[in-house]
């Protein structure tokens, strides 16, 4: 008995007919876990963009010519130049917050003495990009970080450095009279 198709690809041409779309035909099933440094598997977003033009009869050939002049598929050129806008964005969205946020930031910077609240933006903000830097379009390579000056004026601190934990010590005697007191009898004694 087969299994039931995960979705279907309905028609964007106005067609009637149907086509169903079951990735594990497709690619095969694969293990749910995978090593660190397995690569993405890109297959299933890729036919899923792909079934979209599923009644275009020169598609794959159209395709392979583009594989062959730019040496990539063409969804991994979206990829990139969708990447390097997203990039470019995060500096210039920070640019804004900080103009915002120190107006005198950018002014004689011999002349004026930063804030630790500037410094501190500063050194978060190089953080930041570079793990943006270092981002691909699946995953985070370098470890990310919050882009603390997206979040509200009221939480940007603790967005910028973090909550601080902290633990109450308490003494071995305090620990063995809790216990002393928590032990439960025995059975038979009265």
């Amino acid at each position: 008995m087969m299994a039931a198709p995960l979705f279907t690809v309905e028609s964007t041409c106005g067609c009637e007919n149907e086509e169903a779309f079951d990735p594990e035909a497709e690619f095969g099933r694969e293990k749910a876990a995978k090593n660190d440094d397995a690569g993405i598997s890109t297959g299933l977003c890729d036919a899923r963009v792909w079934s979209l033009w599923q009644h275009d009869t020169s598609l794959s050939a159209r395709i392979s010519s583009f594989e062959a002049e730019f040496g990539q598929g063409p969804l991994e050129s979206i990829r990139g130049f969708l990447l390097a806008r997203w990039r470019r964005n995060v500096c210039r969205i920070f640019r804004r917050f900080l103009v915002g946020a120190h107006p005198r930031w950018h002014l004689r910077p011999r002349l004026i003495s930063f804030s630790s609240e500037l410094l501190r933006d500063l050194e978060a903000r190089r953080d930041c990009l570079s793990r943006t830097a270092g981002a691909s379009w699946w995953d985070w390579e370098q470890g990310s970080r919050l882009f603390f000056w997206r979040w509200p004026a009221e939480s940007r601190v603790w967005a910028r450095d973090g909550h601080q934990y902290t633990t109450r010590h308490t003494s071995s005697q305090t620990i063995k009279r809790v216990n002393r007191q928590n032990t439960t009898p025995r059975l038979g004694s009265k």
